[in-house]
């Protein structure tokens, strides 16, 4: 066999049902290996859509997903959708191709030092130097990439060794087993907490990746309901509790962590979106809990941390538990909260003003999200917004680029959902300036005959930026951050997919209706053009002002 073909059986042995890729010469012998094991290649018009997708495929599987880039600007166009990535913790096995080793160092056709390149951005990075040991250094790529606190590798094989033949005498990857290696925290250390769980009046939990990545959400379900303890949550633990659970709030997490006398982060770092640790309450006990001991410690000092799988913390904090009174008076005290919060909404949500009030916007979407219904969220303040109002139903059911804040993930990880879930409904909810990164994947989807639908919430400025720029300095340096009021709409249409303008709030949720049932029985996506409020959609915005703090 070629190495190509190795490689190839290799990925297929691993999982992989599907691997995304923009093809080139370096590369190409892989897909002989990839169509004879019967893995689906979807090609992709830019290596970091191809990287993002993969990503996606990660998320949404358990199992690493594959991106296959061609050498020299093909990895350089990847780096992004790594980088995404790796701060997302996201299972991801980057193969990237390689000048021939007959001609290395000779200023070769697309040559260059790729494995300095990923050096910050992969949690392993190696070349292939023998044909026969393709399937040896994938096994250890794959076994890599979903063990631990996951994230990207990366595998570069020289192309003379793709073609040359080889008998390879190492099985390649098992299968990926998400429960191999499972740890469980100091069983002390378990007493410990849930004698401070029965003591504290107003206990709160935070719960991040972890949650998602150890397959928690039914431990994390029946720990909340025997408890009582509020559950925020946030990144790839969204949708771990369905929005509607007893236990789950969303809209008064500052409130109770400057509150909470006992808080608990459950695999969520302490990073800007938890306001760097500096809203907890000082006189509350903090407890982190996270797979990866390198993470504790992370911006603030803990009372108690617990090194260990989280679902089997939960498990055995449950047990431990299992006299405790649940602590509803504390729940009911932030359920208030949180029906004062949305009732001060009530106004804007019944906006009629043009363009669209931002939070009308968001709500309007909701309300054509359902079980069924996997979203992506591309952008910024227009995501913050819609957000807010859509009602999630399990994992996987929400997907943003991360704590990376990368735009560009739309449409790639809309294609991959709508690969994995040909059978659901997959809308991308997007700014107008996230379009612009990676917009040229919907002829991806128009070629893969993908009924994808996605809405643009348009106000024409990069308004995060911009709305902060105005607050700073005024009109005069509110520079590099107009854009012109695109029609997104006419631009799918030009791609060979679908198009809608909707002018008027009370149109978006039948829009969204129609689009998805004519984007599935044409087989093609769609997108949608909203004109936004940009003053509104500006609000809260003071990056800038408050020197990024």
């Amino acid at each position: 066999m070629i190495g190509g073909i190795l490689a190839g059986q290799a990925i297929a042995q691993a999982g992989v049902k599907c691997v995304y890729t923009l093809c080139g010469g370096h590369v190409a012998p892989i897909y002989i290996g990839l169509k004879m094991s019967g893995v689906d290649i979807v090609d992709m018009r830019h290596e970091a859509a191809a990287a993002h997708a993969a990503d996606a495929y990660g998320r949404l599987t358990g199992v690493p997903g594959v991106a296959i880039v061609t050498a020299g600007p093909g990895i350089t166009n990847a780096v992004t959708g790594i980088a995404n990535a790796y701060e997302a913790e996201s299972p991801m096995v980057v193969i990237g191709g390689k000048v021939g080793m007959a001609r290395l160092n000779q200023a070769s056709l697309q040559e260059m030092d790729q494995l300095a390149l990923m050096d910050s951005i992969t949690k392993w990075r190696e070349c292939v130097y023998d044909t026969a040991r393709i399937p040896e250094y994938l096994a250890r790529a794959f076994h890599i990439a979903s063990t631990g606190r996951r994230g990207p590798v990366f595998l570069e094989i020289p192309i003379d060794l793709l073609l040359q033949q080889a008998e390879s005498k190492h099985p390649g990857p098992a299968p990926v087993n998400p429960d191999e290696g499972l740890s469980l925290p100091n069983p002390a250390d378990i007493e410990t907490l849930a004698g401070w769980l029965n003591e504290a009046k107003k206990p709160v939990i935070m719960g991040g990746a972890a949650i998602h990545w150890d397959n928690a959400h039914e431990a994390l379900d029946a720990f909340a309901r025997q408890t009582g303890i509020p559950i925020y949550l946030n990144g790839l633990g969204r949708g771990t509790l369905p929005s509607t659970h007893p236990n789950f709030c969303s809209r008064t997490r500052k409130k109770a962590l400057s509150s909470g006398d006992l808080i608990i982060t459950l695999g969520a770092d302490a990073d800007f979106r938890l306001g760097y640790g500096r809203g907890f309450n000082p006189d509350a006990k903090v407890v982190q809990v996270d797979p990866d001991a390198f993470r504790v410690r992370f911006n603030v000092q803990p009372d108690l941390f617990l090194i260990g799988n989280a679902r089997l913390t939960l498990q055995h904090l449950t047990k431990a538990l299992s006299g405790m009174a649940p602590k509803t008076d504390w729940l009911e005290e932030l359920r208030a909260q949180e029906d004062v919060a949305l009732d001060g909404l009530k106004d804007e949500l019944e906006s009629d003003i043009y363009p669209v009030n931002p939070n009308r916007f968001g709500n309007e979407v909701a309300k054509v999200v359902d079980a069924d219904t996997i979203v992506v969220g591309d952008g910024g303040n227009i995501v913050a917004a819609t957000s807010k109002f859509v009602p999630l139903f399990g994992p996987g059911r929400w997907m943003d680029p991360g704590k990376f804040g990368c735009l560009g993930v739309g449409m790639p990880f809309a294609i991959a959902a709508q690969q994995l879930n040909p059978d659901k409904k997959v809308l991308v909810v997007f700014g107008d300036g996230s379009v612009g990164f990676n917009g040229f994947e919907i002829d991806t989807a128009v070629r893969f005959k993908m009924p994808i639908v996605g809405i643009v919430g348009n106000d024409a400025a990069w308004t995060q930026i911009r709305a902060a720029q105005l607050e700073a300095a005024g009109e005069e340096f509110a520079v590099a951050t107009q854009l012109a009021p695109t029609r997104y709409d006419q631009f799918c249409v030009g791609l060979g997919g679908l198009g809608y303008h909707v002018e008027s709030a009370d149109q978006i949720a039948p829009t969204l209706e129609k689009a998805f049932e004519e984007a599935r029985a044409q087989g093609k996506p769609a997108i949608i053009n909203v004109p936004v409020d940009a003053d509104l959609n500006g609000r809260g915005v003071s990056y800038i002002a408050a020197g990024m703090a």
